[in-house]
C-alpha cells in the first residue's frame, strides 16, 4: 500500500516538473519574438540611409552601385559607391547615419582605408551585413544652393535670456528697429555682437527729431531725415512699409532724396517675404513649403520676428546641411 508521505512526494515531482516545462516553452517562445524584431529588413535600412545622404545634399549622380568582387558579407552582391563633394565631411554623415538607426536592432560599423583614402561603412542587423557603402572625397564637386536672408522684426520683445542665445547663434541675420531714440543703444549692441541693423521709417515715433509727417515742411523732413542717418549712421538701408508707414509718396519720395543724398537709401520692407504662422507648427511647415519652392542659384528674404526665428532653428540647419546658404541681407539686397 502506497503511503500518505510517497503520494506527497509524487505531486510535489509533477509539478515542479510541469514549472520547469511551462518556463522552458516560454523561454522558447520569447526567444523566438525576440529573434524576430532584433532585425530589420534591408530595404528599411537602404531607404533611411539614403534619406540621410538626401539630407546632405548628395546628389543621386555621386551615388553608384558595384559588384563586390569577393562577396564576404553575408549575402550582400553589391556596394555603394559614393563620391563626397566639397564643404561635407564623411564623419558627420556617419554620425547622422548612426543617429537614424537610434534604438533600432542596428549595429553601424566604419572603417577608414589607408588605400585611395576610402572609408567604408557597414550596417548590420541580425548578425548579418544588410548594407555596405564607401566615401571618397572628391573636392572638385560641388553641391548645387540656394541662399535666404533673415530680417528679425519685434525683438525689443524678447527676453535677455532669448536675446544671449540669438546673439550666440553663428547663423546670419538683421534686425530691423522702430524710429525711436531708445534704438540707438540697442543697435550699438547688434554692431558690438557683429550683426546688421535697420531702421524701420514711419510717423510714429516720438522723438520729435525723428519725426515724419506728411503735414511737415520739406525743410523740416529734410532736417529730421539729415538727424536719423547721423543718430543711426551705420546701415546704408532704410526700411519704410508702404501701406502702414502713414507716409504718402510724395513724402517717401522726399526723405529718400535726401537719404540718397548721403548715400542711403529707402526700401519698402513689403518687398520681402513675410513669415508667420498661427502657432509652431503652422509656422515651420510654411516655412519648409517655401523653401522647397526656391530653386538653385535663387535667393530670399524673410521677414520674421525674432520669437518665430528662434523657433525655425532647426529647419534652418536641415537647410544648410545640403549645403545651401544663409547670408546677411545686404548680401541679398545689393
Amino acid at each position: 500500500m502506497i503511503s500518505k508521505r510517497k503520494v506527497i512526494y509524487f505531486l510535489v515531482v509533477v509539478v515542479v516538473t510541469l514549472l520547469i516545462v511551462n518556463v522552458l516553452l516560454g523561454l522558447k517562445e520569447n526567444n523566438s519574438v525576440i529573434e524576430n524584431k532584433d532585425q530589420i529588413t534591408a530595404a528599411e535600412i537602404d531607404k533611411t540611409f539614403k534619406n540621410v545622404l538626401v539630407e546632405f545634399g548628395i546628389s543621386d549622380a555621386w551615388i553608384t552601385r558595384a559588384k563586390i568582387k569577393k562577396v564576404l558579407y553575408d549575402s550582400i552582391q553589391t556596394k555603394y559607391e559614393i563620391k563626397i563633394p566639397s564643404g561635407v565631411t564623411i564623419p558627420v554623415i556617419l554620425k547622422d547615419v548612426s543617429a537614424a538607426f537610434l534604438d533600432q536592432p542596428v549595429t553601424v560599423l566604419s572603417e577608414e582605408k589607408k588605400i585611395d583614402g576610402i572609408t567604408e561603412l557597414k550596417i548590420q542587423s541580425g548578425n548579418k551585413v544588410k548594407l555596405l557603402s564607401e566615401f571618397k572625397y572628391y573636392p572638385e564637386l560641388t553641391r548645387n544652393y540656394s541662399q535666404i536672408a533673415f530680417i528679425l522684426n519685434e525683438f525689443e520683445e524678447i527676453n535677455d535670456i532669448e536675446k544671449s542665445t540669438l546673439f550666440n547663434l553663428a547663423i546670419p541675420y538683421g534686425i530691423v528697429l522702430p524710429l525711436e531714440n531708445e534704438s540707438q543703444s540697442i543697435a550699438e549692441t547688434i554692431k558690438n555682437n557683429k550683426r546688421e541693423y535697420f531702421i524701420l521709417i514711419d510717423d510714429n515715433s516720438s522723438d520729435v527729431d525723428f519725426e515724419l509727417d506728411n503735414d511737415l515742411s520739406l525743410d523740416e523732413i529734410a532736417q529730421h531725415s539729415k538727424n536719423i542717418i547721423s543718430s543711426f549712421n551705420s546701415p546704408k538701408y532704410f526700411f519704410v512699409n508702404n501701406s502702414e508707414s502713414g507716409l504718402n509718396s510724395s513724402t517717401r519720395n522726399y526723405i529718400n532724396e535726401q537719404f540718397n543724398k548721403r548715400g542711403r537709401e529707402l526700401i519698402n520692407v513689403e518687398e520681402y517675404l513675410l513669415l508667420k504662422g498661427e502657432n509652431d507648427l503652422d509656422l515651420i511647415s510654411l516655412f519648409d513649403f517655401h523653401l522647397r519652392n526656391l530653386n538653385f542659384g535663387e535667393s530670399r528674404i524673410f521677414l520674421i520676428s525674432t520669437a518665430d526665428w528662434l523657433i525655425i532653428q532647426d529647419e534652418v540647419n536641415k537647410y544648410l546641411r545640403q549645403g545651401n546658404k544663409v547670408v546677411y541681407p545686404t548680401h541679398i539686397i545689393k
